[in-house]
């Protein structure tokens, strides 16, 4: 009794997996991928504190920061898709400096970026609708800015950013070719240009990065046909 019981078991679990698998997400070769990732985020602050003079300052700040990036990729075999992507991202801060016994100041700070994303993506299936994804990436961005003060001169400084990393993420299907999506942060290595146009100087950086900051969460839709 215990041996048919024991075998009746190995079958229910072997039909049981059988059947989970028959189930699991399959995007399959030659299926082309649409979508867009955007990320939003809103903030601003105000502190009240005593500067050198025994003045009382209050500082107020507020910024906006907008991303967004429209995606194009083709599977090359099952669940492995390469693409391509561009992006536009927008910045602007503006912040006042009040004091009790001189002139209010005024700043504000306004940058916009442009960008090239050939990437490739792989999928990992969790369910019939859920999927894990790591994507590699080339991120390619030319960006400009301008910084004005009411007590000092207007600036400008443009440059370039390259990023070669992994950003994970997830996709949920929410009909048969509809998906939703989300990228989870990024990891890799950054290199920076920059020029200030007024002084003409001149600089470079390069890091390695880890980031789960809001500008690497995005949130999207995708259409797989």
């Amino acid at each position: 009794m215990k041996r048919v019981v024991f075998l009746v078991s190995i079958f229910a679990f072997a039909i049981l997996n059988a059947q989970e698998q028959k189930n699991k997400l399959v995007i399959e070769k030659g299926t082309w991928y649409l979508g867009g990732m955007v990320s939003l985020s809103n903030r601003n602050g105000e502190n009240n504190y005593y500067n050198g003079y025994d003045e009382v300052v209050n500082d107020s700040w507020k910024t906006n920061n907008y991303f967004f990036s429209p995606l194009i990729g083709y599977t090359l075999s099952n669940n492995v898709t390469a693409g391509l992507g561009l992006s536009y991202s927008t910045s602007n801060r503006s912040s006042t400096y009040k004091r009790e016994l001189n002139e209010n100041l005024t700043s504000k700070f306004k940058n916009e970026s442009i960008g090239v994303i050939p990437f490739i993506r792989a999928y990992k299936a969790v369910g019939s609708r859920l999927g894990l994804y790591l994507q590699g990436e080339v991120n390619y961005s030319k960006y400009w800015s301008e910084n004005s003060s009411s007590d000092s001169l207007d600036s400008t400084n443009n440059g370039e950013v390259l990023f070669v990393g992994l950003r994970p993420g997830i996709t949920f299907f929410i009909a048969r070719k509809f998906a939703l999506e989300a990228s989870l942060g990024s990891l890799g290595y950054s290199k920076q240009k920059r020029e200030t146009e007024e002084s003409e100087l001149y600089s470079e950086s390069d890091s390695f990065i880890f980031s789960l900051n809001s500008s690497d969460l995005l949130f999207g839709l995708a259409y797989y046909f």
